[in-house]
């Protein structure tokens, strides 16, 4: 017991070397500390307990939800939301605000999507799509009387995005880097367009601009309307 005692130290030890402190918020880093060295633990028990081995997916999930949380308090991202109903004027701000009119200006409560633009070394769009559980939730609201999807659910019909949809839900993210200014365009206009069956499984469409002169740390959010069935 004392062998083993001994071992988690040192390992404690090594691990404590490698510890980035984050320094901007001393609760956050204690949480940051205590959840690494949960990971340090579960590590040893899946490596060295066999009943533990059969938890082996469950631990190794916790694990990379530990890594997630360490690099997203050690990095923190400031993300400003413009909210408004569909047609306010969303798009047409950040446009303006950012010197460039990525943000579609062409949207319907059909078409909608959750853009997030920031700074970037290289230039990209970063496609994401729905999983089984966010498409479910979705299919819900829209099927509920209360929330008057007529048109949306129309529109999927009329489209027969059904045909498509198993070939998106869950599908893997889509990252596709350029400096052309009219190639970012284009493969935006291509996850959003209403004339394209997948628009309705995009989750999210990520920018990155390199020549964007904005805190890294930031980022711009533009949303699909307040009564957008997303």
């Amino acid at each position: 017991m004392l062998d083993k005692m001994k071992q988690f130290d040192e390992k404690l030890s090594l691990w404590s070397k490698d510890f980035q402190k984050i320094t901007w918020n001393e609760t956050i880093n204690s949480y940051a500390e205590n959840l690494t060295k949960t990971k340090v633990i579960l590590n040893d028990l899946l490596t060295e307990e066999d009943h533990f081995k059969l938890l082996k997916e469950e631990i190794q999930g916790l694990q990379s939800e530990i890594d997630r949380y360490i690099s997203t308090a050690s990095n923190p991202e400031y993300q400003i939301a413009i909210v408004g109903a569909i047609k306010a004027g969303k798009s047409t701000l950040i446009n303006a605000l950012l010197g460039y009119d990525l943000a579609s200006v062409d949207v319907t409560p059909e078409t909608a999507t959750l853009t997030k633009i920031k700074a970037s070394e290289k230039s990209y769009v970063k496609t994401s799509f729905y999983t089984n559980e966010d498409w479910n939730k979705i299919w819900s609201q829209a099927n509920n009387p209360k929330k008057k999807a007529e048109v949306f659910l129309k529109e999927y019909e009329s489209i027969n995005a059904e045909s498509v949809k198993n070939s998106f839900i869950n599908k893997k993210e889509v990252i596709f880097e350029s400096e052309n200014y009219v190639e970012l365009k284009e493969e935006i206009k291509k996850w959003t367009s209403s004339k394209a069956k997948e628009h309705y499984f995009v989750k999210e469409i990520e920018i990155g601009l390199s020549s964007l002169d904005l805190d890294k740390q930031i980022c711009i959010v533009d949303t699909p309307g307040l009564n957008d069935v997303v």
